[in-house]
């Protein structure tokens, strides 16, 4: 069981980095910057942080998210649509 945990965690967040990177200015030849990897490995402590501490009671998580966030997987949770449902 943990170890499907630690698989819908590590997709979700490679999910929320890619959702970050995208947003993000890039080198002329679409390579990442310093800062691109700055700006991804703080999100994914960020992440994992939060989540593991239930920091305020879920709501610096679901702030990860942009309002319309999805988080889907595929066990129990199912899908949860927004900051409110995240």
């Amino acid at each position: 069981m943990r170890r499907m945990i630690g698989g819908v965690v590590g997709l979700v967040t490679v999910a929320v980095a890619v959702g970050a990177w995208s947003l993000q200015g890039r080198a002329a030849d679409g390579t990442l910057t310093p800062a691109d990897h700055v700006e991804i490995r703080d999100l994914y402590n960020r992440y994992n942080h939060y989540i593991d501490n239930v920091k305020d009671n879920g709501y610096a998580y679901a702030g990860l998210f942009t309002e319309d966030g999805v988080f889907e997987t595929n066990i129990a949770v199912g899908t949860r649509t927004g900051r409110e449902a995240l």
